[in-house]
């Protein structure tokens, strides 16, 4: 099992405060786990998480004429690439600003034998029933689909291609509640 953190420094401190919480508390609640974060604008600051059980990978994906959850998924896919990820491998991919809460429900589903666990819906409004939109802020599939999963156009979310992508996965767990306090697109957190 691997566990992909996704960032995007900048170069604000209030961006680093966030990243510094969020990455305490994967580290804290997914020991054991190999941890592989990857760093899109070329910005070092996270090489102060490297050690026996994190990997900073730098891609320059940010640069790509796109939108943000392409560069994200491109990220992904290289890493997977770079690292050899086997296939079969389980793959948790998190927004390394997002803190992970003891107790979370996405984490005590990850290991029972799944090849996806996720939340559909959008992460303002969950629904197990729309799987047309998923929640990708916190969410785990085996590295052979996540490989599958396709670009957007501009105008299209990424998490409709994981939300698709995941539709031909017949052992999966759709989750209620993650276990996550996030901030998409603001400074305010809010527990999914």
């Amino acid at each position: 099992m691997y566990v992909i953190i996704t960032t995007n420094v900048g170069t604000t401190d209030l961006r680093k405060q966030q990243y510094e919480r969020g990455i305490t508390s994967i580290k804290r609640e997914m020991k054991g786990v190999k941890l592989i974060i990857i760093e899109n604008d070329g910005n070092r600051y996270m090489e102060r998480y490297r050690d026996e059980t994190c990997e900073i990978y730098y891609t320059k994906n940010n640069e790509m004429k796109t939108n943000k959850g392409n560069k994200e998924i491109k990220d992904i896919q290289d890493c997977i690439k770079e690292y050899k990820i086997n296939d079969e491998e389980f793959i948790i991919k998190i927004t390394g600003r997002y803190i992970i809460e003891k107790g979370s429900k996405f984490l005590q589903e990850i290991n029972k034998g799944y090849e996806c666990v996720i939340m559909y819906g959008s992460y303002m409004q969950p629904n197990r029933n729309n799987e047309e939109d998923c929640v990708t802020g916190l969410i785990g599939m085996k590295a052979k689909y996540i490989k599958e999963i396709k670009y957007t156009e501009n105008e299209g979310c990424i998490e409709w291609s994981w939300a698709k992508t995941s539709q031909k996965i017949k052992n999966k767990c759709v989750l209620d509640e993650l276990g996550i306090n996030m901030c998409p697109g603001s400074n305010v957190y809010f527990y999914i």
